[in-house]
């Protein structure tokens, strides 16, 4: 690039940074118009939004009824859920290999939910003093036994570093938007 801006022809005029620039408004502009702008909003949320109004609208609101019933009966045992067992893998707290894989399982007894009801995830962040998240790696539900639901995991780290790690459960649904809908969330 340096060469570009400083190499001048005859008439003092950088040729190929001059390039660089007519090149950049063929490529990059297109993708930075108020067009593109508004197509973007329109797919990704007026459309989607007008479609789930109309969804939970429907039928007499009865994906909206359906939808905050399912809310009602979350409310009413979340704080009761009990943790039952926690298995992280020795790897967290000792060294990790890259590449291999380290199972975890989470036990709950989630008073009478169903395990695709409550989400697990693993939170990933380096750092003690302002910690810088990393990642996100959700558990998935194993089985339901007596009453408990087991939850498993299998990270496989890919970059090199030091991590702290927390669990956490959340309320989880098909028909919420985004979890922001109803945020519970419960770290274990």
């Amino acid at each position: 690039m340096v060469p570009a801006y400083y190499y001048r022809n005859d008439k003092n005029i950088p040729v190929l940074w001059v390039d660089f620039i007519k090149n950049t408004f063929a490529e990059v502009v297109p993708q930075f118009t108020t067009k593109r702008m508004m197509k973007d909003y329109f797919t990704r949320y007026y459309i989607p939004q007008a479609e789930r109004t109309a969804l939970l609208k429907s039928n007499n609101f009865h994906k909206a009824k359906e939808l905050a019933a399912w809310k009602a009966k979350i409310l009413n045992v979340w704080n009761t859920i009990e943790v039952k067992n926690i298995q992280v893998s020795d790897g967290i707290t000792n060294t990790y290999e890259m590449g291999k894989s380290y199972p975890s399982q989470v036990t709950l007894d989630l008073k009478g939910l169903s395990p695709t009801e409550i989400g697990v995830e693993l939170i990933v962040a380096t750092g003690n003093d302002q910690p810088e998240f990393v990642g996100r790696h959700d558990f998935t539900a194993e089985k339901s036994t007596n009453g408990l639901a087991h939850y498993k995991l299998d990270l496989t780290l890919k970059k090199p570093g030091i991590y702290n790690y927390g669990l956490r459960i959340y309320a989880k649904n098909k028909s919420l938007p985004n979890r922001q809908d109803f945020r519970l969330l419960k770290w274990l």
